[in-house]
């Protein structure tokens, strides 16, 4: 029995250890995506767009990022594709996705191709025999022709709409499988939530307006092609002292930016590989890492504050028990002098300067 339990505890461990190697394989996979998520929000909005679209050399450039963007997102579909297939859960997605993309397919077909019978004679023929090649020919094409044929945009949103509905049944069962188990561990806390966790993630998407305003805030500083900055709010950050980070918010409905769910996935990463090490050097050195991490979130870079185009000051604070001095005597320069002057008979003495005094009888005779 024991060598049982403890082969049963060795597979537990085996398995929790495969899950945290592929929860840290996708978010490796998100950090690279963070530099093209950063890169497309830089991109321009349509108006400015319309304008370069003039510029021979600019729609060159920008029609092979598209063809590239294109092949990359057909590679992750065909992988998608064969992920469900192999897996024996997920077998029934993909015949499910497929029924629906062919009813998607016929109804497209019938509203595009009509048949008519004067097609036939527009098509000029000098024998019998070549009308009846030409049809296996253009029919041994017609079935290659979809392979090759490029999609469109409206064509990838189509398919990733129908690859959610026919995975979201399989999603819903796997998480509240996974939370029964967890809830039998958490049932003697306090405090524990009561709701299931799919009621708990329907009433945070409930508020869709509030969580798509929080992905177009604009939380760090790059330059958008062809945007600048209105007026308004130039004129009100020159005027008043920034001392809240809500008064410098931009909110930007062209862009996706959720920086702050990529860091605290980031912090989460760095603590659970920190967890098992215990040299005193990587632990420093992760750290580090995680200060500099959380001052990049903090960091707000005034662009307008180089080359003398705003005023720097720095308020120093109040004095306390220091004042400049006041004059309280009313006395005048002069009147000081000559106050100055009679002390000792000094201005006695000047004023009889060539008298001949005679003090016998106690007069004064010149």
């Amino acid at each position: 029995m024991k060598k049982e339990n403890i082969s049963e505890e060795a597979k537990k461990g085996a398995c929790v250890r495969n899950q945290l190697l592929i929860w840290e394989g996708l978010l490796e996979m998100r950090i690279h995506l963070q530099r093209c998520m950063g890169s497309a929000n830089k991109m321009p909005f349509n108006d400015t767009f319309n304008e370069l679209r003039e510029n021979t050399d600019f729609m060159e450039e920008s029609n092979k990022a598209i063809n590239n963007v294109a092949m990359v997102l057909d590679k992750l579909l065909t992988i998608q594709n064969l992920l469900f297939k192999n897996f024996p859960e997920t077998k029934s997605l993909s015949n499910k996705k497929t029924g629906v993309e062919v009813k998607q397919k016929t109804v497209e077909e019938s509203d595009e191709e009509i048949p008519s019978d004067t097609d036939n004679e527009e098509i000029p023929s000098d024998t019998d025999e070549e009308p009846e090649k030409v049809p296996e020919k253009e029919e041994k094409q017609d079935k290659i022709k979809p392979t090759l044929k490029k999609r469109k945009l409206e064509d990838y949103e189509k398919e990733l709409d129908t690859s959610h509905k026919a995975f979201k049944s399989f999603r819903d069962s796997t998480i509240q499988k996974w939370n029964e188990k967890t809830r039998i561990a958490a049932a003697n806390i306090k405090n524990a939530p009561t709701n299931t966790i799919l009621q708990q993630i329907n009433y945070i998407l409930s508020d869709r307006n509030k969580l798509i305003r929080r992905t177009q805030l604009k939380r760090s500083e790059y330059d958008i092609i062809g945007y600048k900055k209105t007026e308004e709010n130039e004129e009100t950050n020159d005027n008043t002292v920034i001392r809240d980070r809500k008064d410098n918010d931009e909110y930007i409905p062209e862009i996706f930016d959720d920086s702050d769910f990529y860091h605290q996935l980031l912090r989460e990463l760095i603590e659970c590989k920190s967890a098992d090490i215990s040299d005193p050097v990587q632990l420093s050195r992760q750290w580090i890492a995680l200060q500099q991490m959380r001052s990049k979130m903090k960091r707000k870079v005034d662009t307008k504050a180089t080359k003398g185009r705003r005023i720097k000051y720095v308020v120093h604070n109040q004095l306390v028990n220091y004042m400049a001095p006041e004059k309280s005597v009313s006395w005048t320069d002069e009147s000081k002098n000559e106050l100055y002057s009679s002390l000792f008979g000094k201005m006695f003495e000047h004023n009889n300067i060539g008298l001949n005094v005679n003090l016998e009888n106690g007069k004064i005779k010149e």
